[in-house]
């Protein structure tokens, strides 16, 4: 399992306009990269080196060349794919696998392959490559975005997310933001929609008419002036707004300068939405099983302020790992072994909204071609199944949650101060400072997660308590005091664990 490096340097990010390139392919043929565009094509380029094996297994797939028959010159003519040798040592004879090569190849690369083959290092500079392989999408727009190693379905998928000009009056609706980061809502959701709306038609785009809808139902209509030439484009961006639970956000473009849109496929937008994953305990047991590449594998859970509570695995991958593995360099020392099983537990300050994020060094996920790997999390009082299950990935994976811990039984009256108690996580003694005038009596109940009260003891107020835990169940519990009048005064919640 290989990744072939390049030197380091700033990778161009999705959305940036293709640099041109005039180059020469294998067979002579000078090949424009612009003016490919021009002609409202979406083009493929792959990246890659005669020595790089990741490189060597996608071309021996036929991906690319099955996605050229079929969209490409002979097939529907909407597509273009070129092959960039990358490397500046290796001379063309490399392609063909024959003696004449100067540098390490797996074979003959030009086996099969119709699709342009070109031998130029100085087009992967100017797309400052860092890692083979790197595929771009660039759409006839000239904005490019990467994509993995897909085959050919799911590879033309992604092309055709690319607006292509087509008719005289015609809008599309691209680049949709729904404005959460994450698809899973917890708790009350901030929504800031904007949509990138393109003229794909020959006329000036003057006049579009748009609505947002939340589970079908209207939220705001925005009618649109302007001028957009033939690709032009315009962000259009709603009030921002509240909502919880699952649903779907839909922005709709209803009108394009008051006249039937030449082609209706890409006038509507959505985004899906659940709810997040609720855990009814502040402490999450974690397990997780490595494939056999264990010390690709890093993962994390962050607060709403982006705080990471706890991590586990190759800082070295960190969380922007997948694709940028520097494979060869020493493993972190906190990465994981091969093929193992590790248990541990998560403790979340308080309720509120938690993200985990797991993030393969390879990008290939941990399950299930290099062994059966997971990552689950369990409510720690309720461990019979996962409320959280990862396996299949590529890249990473984020997963939204809240911790929401009830307390039934718990009924008191307000104002009620929280009171001082060291230590938490506590396993034997909890020590507790009581508020109040010294030497009055004090009524000191303990409830658990279910809101049963396991404790009832009397204490005195203005002095310092050790509370005795040792025979208490593993789990949560809240500890409330009472005065000699049978009012709250203080209230703690704590865990009390096994170890």
């Amino acid at each position: 399992m290989l990744l072939c490096m390049a030197v380091a340097v700033a990778q161009l990010p999705d959305g940036s306009v293709a640099p041109n390139f005039v180059a020469t392919d294998l067979n002579g043929k000078v090949w424009n990269l612009h003016q490919v565009l021009e002609e409202d094509k979406i083009v493929v380029l792959f990246f890659t080196t005669t020595w790089c094996l990741p490189c060597w297994s996608y071309q021996q797939s036929g991906a690319l060349q099955d996605v050229y028959n079929l969209y490409g010159p002979n097939g529907t003519q909407e597509l273009e794919v070129f092959f960039i040798e990358s490397d500046p040592a290796t001379n063309a004879f490399c392609l063909y696998g024959n003696a004449g090569c100067n540098n390490f190849t797996f074979g003959d690369w030009t086996a099969g392959v119709t699709y342009p083959m070109i031998n130029n290092f100085t087009i992967a500079q100017d797309y400052e490559i860092e890692y083979y392989p790197t595929l771009y999408v660039i759409c006839p727009n000239k904005k490019l975005f990467k994509v993995d190693q897909l085959n050919a379905d799911a590879l033309w998928q992604k092309a055709i997310s690319c607006p292509v000009a087509y008719g005289s009056n015609n809008a599309g609706l691209f680049q949709y933001d729904p404005g959460p980061p994450y698809r899973e809502l917890c708790l009350a959701q901030l929504f800031k929609p904007v949509v990138n709306m393109v003229n794909l038609g020959t006329d000036s785009l003057y006049y579009a008419a748009l609505e947002l809808r939340w589970n079908n139902a209207l939220v705001q209509s925005i009618q649109w002036n302007g001028v957009l030439g033939t690709y032009g484009e315009q962000p259009v961006a709603f009030d921002s707004f509240y909502r919880s639970g699952a649903g779907a956000l839909e922005v709709q473009l209803l009108n394009v300068n008051n006249k039937p849109d030449d082609q209706l496929l890409n006038n509507a937008v959505s985004a899906n939405f659940t709810a997040s994953t609720a855990f009814k305990s502040h402490a999450v047991l974690l397990k997780l099983r490595t494939d056999q590449f264990g010390g690709e594998l890093y993962w994390d859970v962050r607060d709403d302020q982006d705080q990471v509570l706890a991590s586990g695995g190759n800082q070295t991958v960190g969380p922007n790992g997948g694709g940028q593995f520097p494979l060869g360099a020493p493993p972190d020392p906190g990465a994981y072994g091969n093929e193992v099983f590790v248990k541990d537990t998560i403790f979340l300050p308080e309720d509120g909204c938690y993200t985990l994020h797991v993030v393969d060094g390879f990008g290939d996920g941990i399950c299930c071609k290099y062994g059966n790997g997971y990552l689950r999390l369990f409510d720690l009082e309720a461990q019979q199944t996962p409320l959280i299950n990862i396996s299949s990935f590529e890249t990473d994976v984020y997963i939204r949650f809240s911790a929401q811990v009830p307390v039934t039984a718990v009924h008191t009256e307000q104002p009620e101060v929280p009171l001082r108690c060291y230590p938490n996580p506590v396993y034997d003694k909890l020590y507790i400072l009581l508020p109040g005038e010294k030497t009055k009596p004090c009524a000191l109940h303990v409830y658990n997660s279910m809101g049963s009260r396991v404790m009832n003891i009397t204490v005195f107020a203005g002095t310092t308590d050790a509370l005795d835990v040792r025979l208490l169940p593993t789990g949560w519990y809240v500890l409330q005091v009472m005065d000699d009048l049978g009012r709250p005064v203080g209230v703690h919640r704590f865990y009390k664990t096994d170890r």
